[in-house]
C-alpha cells in the first residue's frame, strides 16, 4: 500500500462549469436516456473546456516568459524607466500566478 497521499483540490470553476453545462443540455425521452445523453454531452463539454483552458495557460506562460526576457535584456543594456520596472514586476507577478496554476494542474 502506498503511503503517498495526493490532495484533491476542488476548484469552484469546476462547479460553475458543470452546472452551466448541465442546464444547457436539453434532451427528450425517458429518464435513463436523458441521463445517458446528458452525461455524454457533458463529457464533450468538459474535454473541450480542458483543452482550451490548459492550452491557454501554456500560451500565456510562454508570452509572459518572452516579455520577462525582453525586460531583462533591456535592463542589461540600460537602466529601465520607472514605467518599465513596473511593467516588469507586473509580468513577473502574472508569471508567478500562472506557474502556481500550472503546479495545481499537474499535482
Amino acid at each position: 500500500m502506498s503511503t503517498y497521499k495526493e490532495t484533491f483540490r476542488f476548484e469552484k470553476v469546476w462547479l460553475s462549469l458543470i452546472q452551466s453545462a448541465w442546464t444547457s443540455i436539453h434532451v427528450t425521452g425517458s429518464a435513463p436516456k436523458r441521463m445517458v445523453h446528458k452525461l455524454r454531452e457533458l463529457r464533450k463539454i468538459i474535454k473541450n473546456w480542458t483543452k482550451e483552458h490548459f492550452h491557454s495557460i501554456k500560451r500565456t506562460k510562454s508570452k509572459l516568459l518572452d516579455d520577462l526576457l525582453l525586460f531583462e535584456t533591456m535592463d542589461e543594456d540600460e537602466e529601465l524607466s520607472a514605467e518599465d520596472k513596473f511593467k516588469k514586476q507586473s509580468v513577473a507577478g502574472s508569471l508567478n500566478i500562472i506557474l502556481k496554476e500550472e503546479e495545481v494542474i499537474w499535482r
